[in-house]
Formats: structure tokens, C-alpha cells, sequence
């Protein structure tokens, strides 16, 4: 199994995870751990404000969950590149007998709000075309890639024009609807341009019957 996930803290799927890896199966996941603790001026309900220390996240919840459950340390890959940016990642490929067989992806964060709380959606796709894709994309993101603290600014520049320049090599943008394939297809971020912002708002925009998407928060 190699996943990648944002925040990383409901304790009945980690336990699932623990009890994989305790079975033997090869497990790897790429979890956000940045380090982004900072103060913050929070204001309380008589207006007055609270400088208040913030704990660097999802990266100290997700740490005491994975000791919790027993997950260990070898399993998992941190992703700490590009501190300021979320790694929203939500995916888990199957590897079956050496080949990726299926691929599981959607907007779920980990989190009990995310399964029980928001109108989240999860896909199963048994497809190993589309599994390969994401475990090439779990590949590169596995190398924590993109800018960090102490470069310089010529340093983060080529760092994140790098990092882009390998997730554009995974998968084209479909110049138009017209040449979107038949089935599924992945498009992975980021991007070195706004093609495939411009391919979904057009899509949107001028659907032929019917346009989803999903928003987790309304």
C-alpha cells in the first residue's frame, strides 16, 4: 500500500493500518509534517485579543495519532517541503504481487469530521492504468519535493519549477473537452500553468448535461 493523506487522525482507519503492517504488508504513507507552529492574535468573545501559541499542524495531531495506534516510524514518509502550502493529498494504491491493481481517492481527509461531519466523497476505482498514475505521483511526492526554509530566492524558484515540471510530465491537461479520453483520468497539481483551471471552469461553465463537484463545507 502506498498512500499519501493530509491530516491523518481518525483512530479505526490507523488501527486498520497498524494491523496491515503487523500482518507484514508493505506499507509507506506520505503524511503532511510540516513544522508551521507560530503565534496568533485570537480574539475572545468580550473582543479583547490572546496571543495564543499554535501548534504546527496537521503535523502534531497526526503524529500522536500514528503513536496511538502504533504505527511505526518506518512507514511513514514526511512531507515537509514547501511549509506554507497545505499537502492535501486524500489517495491509497493497491499493490497487487508487484503492480499497482486499484487506487482509492476523494476529498476524505482522515479526521472524524472528515468521514462523519462533511459531505466528503471517496472513489474506489479498480482501474491499474489510473493506479500507476497516482503511484508516479506518490513517487515524486515521496521524495518531498519543492522549495524550503534557508534557500535562497533563485534556490526555491527552480526547487518548485522542478517539482512542477515533474507533476506536469505525469499526465497532459486535455487541450479541450473534445479530447478528454473515455473512462478516467487524473490530473495532479500543481502545475506550471492554469490549463487545468481553465479545462474545469470550461467544463463548469458549459457542462452538455450535468456538471458535479464536490463541497465538503456546505
Amino acid at each position: 500500500l502506498r498512500g499519501a493523506f493530509y491530516e491523518f487522525t481518525y483512530a479505526p482507519v490507523l488501527s486498520e493500518f497498524a494491523a496491515a503492517i503487523e500482518r507484514g504488508v508493505d506499507v509507506r504513507l506520505v503524511l503532511d509534517l510540516k513544522v508551521n507552529e507560530h503565534w496568533e492574535n485570537v480574539r475572545t468573545p468580550d473582543g479583547t485579543t490572546t496571543r495564543t501559541w499554535v501548534e504546527s499542524a496537521p503535523r502534531e495531531a497526526s503524529l500522536r495519532a500514528l503513536s496511538d495506534a502504533g504505527i511505526p516510524a518506518s512507514a511513514v514518509v514526511a512531507r515537509q517541503a514547501r511549509a506554507n502550502d497545505l499537502q492535501h493529498n486524500k489517495f491509497l494504491v493497491h499493490i497487487r504481487k508487484g503492480e499497482p491493481a486499484a487506487v482509492w481517492t476523494g476529498s476524505t481527509n482522515v479526521t472524524l469530521g472528515g468521514i462523519h461531519g462533511q459531505s466528503n466523497v471517496g472513489h474506489h476505482v479498480r482501474d491499474p492504468e489510473l493506479a500507476a498514475g497516482f503511484l508516479a505521483y506518490w513517487e515524486i511526492l515521496a521524495a518531498d519535493p519543492g522549495a524550503r526554509a534557508g534557500m535562497t530566492r533563485g534556490e526555491v524558484i527552480r526547487a518548485n519549477r522542478e517539482f512542477e515540471a515533474a507533476v506536469d510530465a505525469l499526465s497532459a491537461v486535455p487541450g479541450s473537452r473534445s479530447s478528454i479520453p473515455t473512462g478516467v483520468s487524473a490530473i495532479f497539481s500543481p502545475r506550471s500553468t492554469p490549463a487545468a483551471l481553465e479545462l474545469y471552469a470550461d467544463l463548469l461553465a458549459h457542462p452538455d448535461r450535468l456538471a458535479c463537484a464536490t463541497f465538503a463545507f456546505g
